[in-house]
């Protein structure tokens, strides 16, 4: 790897952590793409990688935002119930596919998540009627002051955590 090659990929890596913190996400939907289209990685080699950036990626956006007093503790917890055991899912199912349709699977994906973003925004999601039992209606005041209410429907959430 060259010297520009390896400064490239710490650019890439810096622009990755900021957008992936600002949004609250892993970054892998940016991550991912570019090391298997600009430095030609295998796509399951690339979802690897991204997989550990994501550790160090969430570790520190997490300290940040316990100092805002802008997490949810009994949310976060609850919702790891549905994604650790999809991650060794995912992480065995990728041994499965060929690099070629798991490139596609993962463009597919992207697709599918932007349309849902451009279609639903948050707003919308705030304007639904009342939910049942499995509603639980939050709010976190953070280290400003500032109130944050928002509701959650588990068991949507818990699959959507899942997957």
């Amino acid at each position: 790897m060259s010297p520009m090659d390896s400064i490239g990929l710490v650019v890439l890596a810096s622009l990755v952590g900021i957008v992936s913190s600002l949004m609250g996400v892993g970054g892998g939907f940016v991550i991912v793409p570019a090391l298997a289209m600009i430095y030609g990685i295998d796509p399951r080699s690339a979802i690897g990688t991204s997989s550990l950036m994501i550790v160090f990626t969430a570790i520190s956006s997490t300290v940040a935002y316990a100092m805002q007093r802008r997490i949810d503790y009994r949310i976060g917890p609850l919702m790891a119930l549905g994604t650790v055991p999809s991650g060794i899912l995912g992480a065995y199912a990728t041994s499965l596919v060929k690099s070629r349709e798991l490139a596609a699977l993962f463009g597919i994906f992207e697709i599918a998540i932007a349309l849902r973003m451009a279609i639903d925004s948050n707003e919308g999601a705030r304007k639904r009627g009342p939910g049942g039992r499995w509603v639980w209606e939050r709010v976190l005041v953070d280290s400003k002051g500032e109130v944050f209410r928002y509701r959650i429907n588990l068991p949507p959430a818990l699959a959507m955590s899942f997957f």
